[in-house]
């Protein structure tokens, strides 16, 4: 649950950072600054008709461009909020405590938050806590809950962000394969700057080139974090298609609403996700609330769902 919704011009015009890093053009690792990974996006929104009236993530909006810092995107912001809906040390420590009670494949000895990038964090008897550890530690016990051999999986993550859920899940299960992608450049570029951090720098996809990349993959389950609500609803459908059109045979999603349930799941602006996932044959197979489950008290507490096709 990150913001409410506005609407701007979807072309992006790049002016909030000057550093280099390594990208792959047709199979060739390339160098390339944030403004020339910014136009190869800009040019494939026009060629795919992507992202085209985006409902929120446009650099013109100021809400969204301040979250572009290289030395902070992990504070308070459009990637995750913390505190600004009034969380404080006593509902992350209830929230901590109800999770490390239940923490029987040690994650919280596997992923550790170093505060890293701005991330608000509470020392809890000398361990740092954080909404990216705690959110991350309970969506990986939800796909424990569903799915065996964790490690063995094969996951991508829809509208990654920053990368918070891969480094966690990559930390937790090194064996496994969780690539990311994200259909904003910002995203790609903080996330690269994320991972590579931590040695995870290959888990990144840049969006133009996914097709190219699922054509050898056989992804086990696709994963959408708070992303489908704040896209237009033909760019919701221009994801969902393409996992179709690749056999990802399931989807673990998490809205923004935490009124969703299984006969209504929406954008922000109000149009409905489930129409888009049943018109692609993803039907509901698991939903559950676990922070009901758990008793979390968390302004962040929404419900969960799997779909298979």
């Amino acid at each position: 649950m990150r913001s409410s919704e506005a609407t701007h011009h979807a072309i992006i015009n790049p002016t909030v950072t000057k550093c280099y890093f390594t990208v792959e053009v047709n199979g060739t690792a390339m160098i390339m600054d944030i403004s020339q990974l910014t136009q190869k996006y800009n040019n494939f929104y026009e060629k795919y008709n992507f992202n085209k009236s985006p409902t929120l993530w446009n650099i013109k909006n100021k809400y969204i461009s301040s979250s572009f810092n290289e030395d902070n995107f992990r504070h308070d912001n459009a990637y995750v909020w913390q505190v600004r809906l009034g969380d404080n040390i006593k509902q992350y420590f209830n929230y901590y405590k109800k999770l490390k009670n239940i923490d029987e494949l040690c994650l919280f000895n596997k992923t550790k938050e170093d505060g890293s990038f701005g991330c608000i964090t509470w020392n809890i008897n000398g361990i740092l806590i954080s909404r990216d550890l705690l959110d991350s530690i309970i969506e990986i016990y939800f796909i424990n809950k569903h799915f065996k051999n964790l490690g063995k999986l094969n996951l991508l993550e829809i509208g990654a962000g920053y990368g918070r859920l891969c480094k966690r899940y990559s930390d937790c299960f090194p064996d496994s394969n969780f690539y990311i992608t994200d259909g904003i450049p910002y995203s790609t570029y903080l996330s690269n700057i994320y991972l590579k951090k931590y040695g995870y720098q290959d888990k990144n996809i840049e969006l133009y080139n996914l097709e190219n990349k699922l054509k050898n993959l056989k992804i086990d389950l696709a994963i959408n974090i708070h992303s489908f609500p704040e896209q237009n609803i033909k760019d919701v459908e221009w994801w969902v298609k393409l996992i179709s059109k690749y056999k990802i045979k399931y989807l673990f999603y998490i809205p923004n609403n935490p009124e969703s349930n299984p006969n209504a799941i929406n954008t922000n602006s109000g149009n409905s996700i489930l129409e888009v996932l049943n018109k692609y044959n993803y039907t509901l197979k698991h939903y559950s609330n676990m922070f009901e489950e758990l008793n979390i008290s968390y302004s962040y507490s929404v419900p969960f769902f799997i779909f298979e096709s």
